[in-house]
């Protein structure tokens, strides 16, 4: 018999992976290095959101923290927004400022989802 699976801590474990793997090649991005990687850091940080939507609903399919799960997916919308549109904001000397707040958005969805699951206990479905 196999052992349950969380998904909500499979997705959290996802996310955490996700985090580090998305901040280096953010930063290696950012430095100009890798510059053929910005397709898979898209994706990846869609996956990332995909993983943070799929705690909200948990969460709310719990009614567990339902407005900060509202809240996180709404923040999930603005990271996958800002992620593809950070290239065109502040282009130029001031294009830092877009890359810092991209980063500090990104990064501020882990400890949400990490709210979002305390309390909830994963019961799997008797067969």
């Amino acid at each position: 018999m196999a052992a349950d699976v969380n998904p909500s801590k499979t997705a959290l474990n996802v996310m955490r992976a996700l985090v580090v793997v998305q901040l280096v090649m953010g930063i290696a991005l950012w430095m100009g290095r890798w510059n053929a990687i910005v397709d898979l850091h898209r994706t990846l940080g869609i996956a990332y959101v995909f993983a943070l939507w799929f705690i909200a609903v948990l969460a709310i399919s719990h009614k567990h923290k339902t407005g900060a799960a509202g809240f996180a997916i709404m923040w999930g919308v603005l990271i996958i927004t800002l992620g593809f549109a950070q290239q065109t904001v502040l282009p130029g000397e001031f294009h830092w400022i877009t890359r810092a707040a991209h980063l500090l958005i990104g990064i501020s969805a882990m400890p949400m989802a990490e709210e979002m699951l305390k309390g909830v206990e994963w019961r799997a479905k008797s067969r």
